[in-house]
Parts: structure tokens; C-alpha cells; sequence
């Protein structure tokens, strides 16, 4: 564990959540991969992608049920900057106090390796451009060149401490 508490705790990514997570993946997350992969590539095959590209990827487990709650990592992307992800389920939402009392740290797990975290988000997933802004990261343009359907992206970025 590296990061533990009553309700949840964060390890380091292991291949067999990623089919756990790809079965319960959040509406507003597989509309994003969507929106940004071919239609025939499976949500696993996205998520193992994620997984096997970062340098660190990691879990947070649901302490009741031991489900993934979340995958996140960072993928090197060039001078010093990680290519940060996350795919979550509902249980983001249900577990919501857990999920954000670990981000932080987590996203501080991330910086001890690239000093600069960065990618782009769907603007249609509140949920993921709210916890950026708590966990601290800006946003810059708009684009919806990324995207293979027209949809808008937000730019984003953050500078560790």
C-alpha cells in the first residue's frame, strides 16, 4: 500500500484491474475514450494501453468491497512532462470524500517523477474537469482536433511544488 486509509487505499496498478475496472467504467469515462479511439478498440485494450505506456500507474481499492475505484498514471511526454490519465467508476461518487482526500496525494505520487502533468479532458465530463480543479491543475484552450467526433477537449496542466 502506499497510500492508506479507513475506506480506501492506493497500490500500484496490477493487470487483473483492468478488466475489473473496464466492466464498471463511468458513463462520462467510456464516452471519452470514445470520443478519442477507434469504435472497435475494446475499453480493456484502452486501459492496459494507459497502464503499460505510464512509468507509474496506480489503483485506489474500495477497502469494504475491494473493488478499483480508479486507474491513474503518467506516461512520459517530453521534457520532464507526464501525459496524466484517470478511468474511475461510480464508486468516485459514492466514495467521494475517500477519492478526494487520496487525489492529492496521489497526484503529488505523480510529480515526484515528471515536475509538469498535462493532457486534455472531455469539456462533457464535469466530473473529472471538477476534481482537476481541486486537485489543483489550470486549464488552458479548447480544441476539438483530438477528438474523432467533434467533441470540445479542455487542455490541462499542473507544476508540482
Amino acid at each position: 500500500m502506499i497510500i492508506s486509509s479507513p475506506a480506501a487505499f492506493v497500490r500500484k496498478a496490477k493487470l487483473e484491474d483492468i478488466p475489473e475496472l473496464a466492466s464498471r467504467l463511468r458513463h462520462e469515462d467510456v464516452r471519452e475514450i470514445r470520443s478519442t479511439t477507434p469504435a472497435e478498440q475494446s475499453l480493456e485494450s484502452v486501459l492496459a494501453y494507459n497502464v503499460g505506456a505510464s512509468s507509474t500507474a496506480f489503483a485506489i481499492v474500495d477497502l469494504q468491497s475491494d473493488a478499483v475505484i480508479a486507474l491513474f498514471g503518467a506516461a512520459p511526454a517530453g521534457d520532464g512532462t507526464g501525459s496524466v490519465w484517470m478511468h474511475g467508476s461510480d464508486l468516485i461518487k459514492t466514495r467521494r470524500i475517500t477519492f478526494l482526500k487520496h487525489s492529492r496525494r496521489a497526484v503529488e505520487l505523480l510529480h515526484a517523477e515528471y515536475p509538469i502533468l498535462r493532457n486534455w479532458a472531455d469539456t462533457r465530463n464535469q466530473v473529472h474537469l471538477d476534481w482537476l480543479r481541486y486537485a489543483g491543475f489550470r486549464f488552458l484552450g479548447t480544441s476539438t482536433s483530438i477528438s474523432n467526433d467533434g467533441t470540445p477537449f479542455v487542455e490541462f496542466f499542473r507544476k508540482g511544488r
